[in-house]
Order: C-alpha cells, then sequence, then structure tokens
C-alpha cells in the first residue's frame, strides 16, 4: 500500500492506487486540471492514461478542480531499495537487477551497500 502524499489522498480514493501511480508517472511534478464531467473523452490526457471510465469517475468527483501531482520521489526510491533487497535475498543478480530497473550495476552494489549496512 503507498502511502500517497495529502494531496494525492482525493484522487487516490476515486481511482484506486495503481491508476494514481500511472497518473503520478506521466504527470508527477505539474499541475492537472480535471474537466467536469461532461467534457471528458477517450482523447483526453487522463483518459490516455489511466482509461475513459476511471477519468470519469475522477471527473465526477473531482471535475473543476487542479491538482498539484507531486514526483513521489521519495516513495519511489522507497520502493526500488525494496525491490532490490527482495531480489537480492532471493538470488537474483546484480546485473539483472540493474537492466529491469533501469539503473547502473554499480547504483544497485551502492545501493545494496547501504542497505545491507543500515540493517546491522
Amino acid at each position: 500500500m503507498v502511502d500517497f502524499p495529502e494531496s494525492l489522498k482525493p484522487i487516490a480514493e476515486v481511482i484506486g492506487e495503481s491508476a494514481t501511480l500511472s497518473l503520478v508517472a506521466v504527470y508527477g511534478g505539474t499541475r492537472l486540471y480535471f474537466p467536469q464531467f461532461e467534457a471528458i473523452d477517450a482523447l483526453h490526457p487522463v483518459a490516455r492514461v489511466i482509461g475513459l471510465p476511471l477519468a470519469q469517475e475522477l471527473c465526477r468527483a473531482l471535475g473543476g478542480e487542479t491538482f498539484d501531482i507531486p514526483r513521489c520521489a521519495k516513495n519511489s526510491a522507497a520502493e526500488r531499495d525494496a525491490e532490490i533487497l527482495r531480489r537480492r535475498k532471493n538470488g537474483e543478480s546484480v546485473a539483472s537487477i540493474a537492466l529491469s530497473l533501469g539503473m547502473t550495476e554499480s547504483a544497485i552494489w551502492k545501493r545494496w551497500q547501504v542497505m545491507r549496512g543500515a540493517r546491522t
């Protein structure tokens, strides 16, 4: 379960965690306007990210409002570190983890060392 910043909680309550994370991935760090329900269609940028049915639900609940969409970098880093830790504990190679997370092997090793040091 993601601990969303206060500004995202109303959005997550309407469309759920996964769709909210999709909006953060695309629009994090920007302001996003949700039009009134009548104005949303499949071509709207929000609908293209989360699909028309969820976009309609969002606009029905929050239409006419503008939200600052945070990048959630702190959550992303914590989730990334947890993923590295889990996969290393399961014996996955550093190279494999680096490739799948879009990181360098050096960066994985550094994070691994920091996390192991924090546990001891």
